[in-house]
């Protein structure tokens, strides 16, 4: 699995993309990268693209390690919004149940899941970044 971000300091703005097949070991890598970044700032927007994600080895355990995450670093997370694109139906599904868990367990972060890009960004309300493709 390949994983990045890419963070606009000025538009406290996150991008994450995952490919290839997705792991437990790249979730649980990835929010900790956010979680030690220092200039990710409280109210963060993010999108989570899943687009080029083939193939799903994760369980539904690192999804409650994520909001554990969230919630030991709130002061990091408070008031972030994440959206979550996932246009195949398995990711989007596993998507939605990280969205309703992170509500229920009352995450600092506001998660909602979408099949585009353009969507994602509208919730968001940011503007096409050149390093989105």
């Amino acid at each position: 699995m390949t994983v990045s971000y890419t963070y606009d300091e000025k538009e406290n703005f996150i991008y994450t993309k995952f490919a290839g097949v997705l792991t437990d070991d790249d979730l649980e890598t990835q929010v900790k990268a956010i979680a030690a970044d220092r200039r990710v700032r409280p109210g963060a927007r993010e999108i989570v693209d899943l687009r080029a994600v083939e193939s799903v080895e994760a369980s539904t355990e690192s999804l409650g390690y994520i909001i554990f995450m969230n919630k030991e670093h709130r002061e990091r997370f408070e008031g972030m919004r994440m959206a979550i694109v996932a246009p195949r139906e398995l990711l989007f599904g596993l998507s939605k149940i990280f969205e309703v868990l992170s509500d229920v367990e009352n995450s600092p972060s506001t998660i909602k899941v979408f099949r585009t890009i353009s969507e994602a960004e509208k919730w968001l309300g940011v503007t096409h970044h050149n390093f989105i493709p």
